[in-house]
């Protein structure tokens, strides 16, 4: 019951039920002809993840879909296919990509397999995650929360700097355009972005996450943990690794790959489900009437990282690289309003070694490539 209450408390807050206005008109109609790109999504096979896949797909980028065979990403495909058939009228190039991200070795192997068969990589979305659950163990014995929403996706970036990187290199020379001070929507849609970027999905529920987590033992993670008993504490710390992360992963990119971390809106599509099953019929129907009322739509949840993967111009002469490059962005054109725990660097540094520390200690020492060139 005090957990139940603790999240009633949560999402009664302000500044978790609100999300910043849009700063600048923009929607998915002005995304750029994506075509020679190629874009990777995890757990594109349903929520934001699917709404994202198909909308770059239609966009017509090459679209990965990084998922498990459970997750039925036929459906996925086949949804996808007949979308751009009907409204476009063109087959688009979608592929599923099996991977259990609860499988270090399965997340290894894949990023391996993409450096060697593809040829470029413009675009990785982030999204596929726990959500508000009881405490369960990853197939490395993990708390499954934090092995899916961050560690898999942390060894994920890590085996695909390569091909990240080779094409950050085959861009060519970048032209300013001539300045103007209110750009217009057509010169803006005219052009794709350059840089390839990452795309971390997250929540502004990292907020709740309690001051008692520090990364800095793995007994944080156990069952025994004061988190593990509450489903709140163990999806709001997975998501303030995500924060940290892009904070930490943007200071090895450099000026290379974009990284930045995208809070999707207040209470997720589907929410409210997780929450019966997470709290029982009692408590869990209270927080559905809570939060209902406050749900975003899949496009409308989509929405902020379609932006970030499309829109988002951090070329010299459009927008400083150094505001966005380990940003959170709260809305479309919004960055920062994380939470102070967010934007500590004691509590990043111990995340980023616990985090290659257990990669190390499942998968070796080569588990993880060198993080700069």
């Amino acid at each position: 019951m005090s957990t139940a209450l603790s999240l009633i408390y949560a999402l009664c807050s302000p500044h978790i039920l609100s999300s910043p206005p849009d700063r600048i008109p923009w929607h998915t109609s002005d995304i750029p002809n994506l075509s020679g790109k190629v874009a990777l999504i995890t757990g594109g096979t349903q929520g934001k993840g699917f709404e994202i896949a198909k909308t770059l797909a239609y966009a017509k980028a090459r679209v990965l879909i990084l998922a498990r065979d459970e997750d039925r990403p036929d459906i996925a495909l086949l949804q996808i296919k007949r979308h751009c058939r009907v409204h476009e009228k063109f087959v688009p190039d979608v592929r599923f990509i099996q991977c259990d991200l609860a499988n270090l070795s399965d997340v290894k192997r894949v990023g391996d397999e993409l450096c060697e068969l593809e040829s470029r990589l413009d675009v990785v979305v982030c999204d596929a995650g726990v959500g508000i659950q009881a405490f369960d163990v990853s197939a490395d014995g993990i708390d499954r929360h934090f092995a899916i929403t961050h560690l898999a996706h942390f060894l994920l970036i890590n085996r695909l700097l390569p091909l990240l990187r080779r094409t950050a290199s085959t861009l060519p020379p970048h032209r300013s355009p001539p300045t103007s001070p209110t750009p217009s929507r057509t010169s803006t849609r005219s052009r794709a972005p350059r840089a390839p970027r990452i795309i971390c999905l997250t929540s502004n529920l990292h907020s709740v996450s309690s001051r008692s987590v520090q990364f800095i033992s793995n007994a944080e993670l156990s069952f025994e943990s004061g988190s593990a008993q509450s489903p709140l504490a163990l999806y709001a710390r997975a998501k303030l690794a995500t924060v940290l992360f892009v904070r930490a992963l943007a200071r090895h990119l450099g000026q290379d790959v974009l990284a930045v971390a995208v809070d999707p809106g207040a209470v997720h599509p589907d929410q409210s489900n997780q929450l019966l099953k997470a709290y029982g019929p009692l408590w869990g129907s209270a927080l559905r009437a809570l939060t209902g009322p406050f749900e975003r739509s899949v496009s409308g949840a989509s929405l902020t990282a379609l932006w970030a993967a499309t829109g988002l111009r951090v070329e010299h002469g459009e927008e400083v690289w150094e505001r966005w490059q380990g940003a959170y962005v709260s809305a479309v054109g919004v960055v920062g309003g994380e939470s102070e725990m967010a934007r500590d660097e004691g509590r990043e540094a111990q995340l980023w070694k616990m985090s290659e520390d257990l990669a190390k200690r499942r998968l070796g020492n080569d588990a993880l490539r060198p993080w700069t060139e």
